[in-house]
């Protein structure tokens, strides 16, 4: 997984609901996605290579699940797309 992962997932999602790249809903998506792919590149690119591999990111949901004081944050991001679709 890479930055440009993200990328065609907010421009894939933003297609599929005619939502236009001026648009506030645009913004706060990319803001949003692209926070959450700091902190997943933060967290679990542990060679800094700009990737997460399976392992890596195996590795890393693993010690989201076993930290009580995890963010959990794909549930924020599941609950932007809610909103959006809300």
């Amino acid at each position: 997984m890479e930055k440009p992962d993200f990328d065609k997932s907010i421009n894939s999602y933003a297609e599929a609901y005619n939502i236009t790249q001026d648009s506030e809903t645009y913004q706060y998506i990319s803001s949003t996605y692209g926070k959450r792919w700091d902190t997943l590149a933060k967290e679990a690119d542990t060679n800094s290579d700009n990737k997460v591999t399976l392992d890596e990111w195996l590795s890393y949901q693993d010690k989201l699940l076993n930290n009580s004081k995890s963010d959990f944050f794909w549930l924020k991001i599941a609950s932007m797309f809610i909103d959006i679709q809300d």
